[in-house]
């Protein structure tokens, strides 16, 4: 049997509730992000996606869903080492600008349910526009440990649907990434556990 650590059990437990968990990696980019199933987003938790974020909501899904979707990658050959593979940018067809909490809700439950690509009459997608459907890579986390593969076998353990809203915590003091202390102090105010990226890599690994 796999033993897990007491934070990442407590994490995927967060998850199944419904519940944000913080995802924090260390050394790729010293970062830490919230973490949402995409099934559980209501306007009430995207709107604290976007008190609390940098405001680029991302939605982290497996390539399958992406095709089925219609959505492209937008770039074949980024020139950023170890870049995230952007797909189309999406808004709700109907709606506002889709920033706002209501916008993304929309967006995200589209990318959940739709069952036509976004060329379909019928699809509740609009492109381009503000909320970023991710991919991850083939290898899941052990070949690309980043925020984006992280919140997907965050979702695989807990057996919940693999479609993640992802969203870089953010420092409006600094104007930066928020870092250290204030990841700790923030995560204590709203009672939500941090899942270090380490923890889940050396999961995976003994598995």
């Amino acid at each position: 049997m796999t033993l897990m650590s007491a934070t990442l059990a407590q994490g995927l437990e967060t998850l199944q509730r419904g519940n944000f968990v913080i995802l924090a990696e260390r050394v790729r980019e010293d970062e830490c992000d919230l973490v949402l199933p995409a099934q559980h987003a209501t306007e009430e938790k995207l709107r604290f996606i976007l008190r609390h974020g940098s405001g680029m909501v991302c939605v982290p899904m497996l390539e399958d869903r992406l095709h089925a979707l219609g959505l492209k990658l937008i770039e074949e050959a980024p020139t950023k080492p170890g870049s995230c593979s952007f797909y189309t940018t999406v808004d709700p067809r109907y709606g506002g600008t889709g920033m706002s909490a209501k916008d993304k809700l929309q967006t995200i439950t589209a990318l959940l349910e739709d069952e036509v690509p976004i060329t379909h009459p019928s699809s509740r997608l609009a492109r381009p526009g503000h909320t970023f459907p991710l991919r991850t890579h083939i290898g899941g986390v052990l070949a690309r440990a980043g925020h984006t593969e992280g919140s997907i076998a965050l979702l695989d353990l807990a057996d919940l649907y693999p479609i993640a809203v992802i969203c870089e915590l953010y420092d409006r003091e600094e104007g930066d990434a928020m870092r250290g202390k204030k990841v700790s102090a923030f995560a204590k105010e709203y009672s939500l556990p941090v899942v270090q990226m380490d923890d889940l890599l050396a999961h995976y690994s003994s598995r």
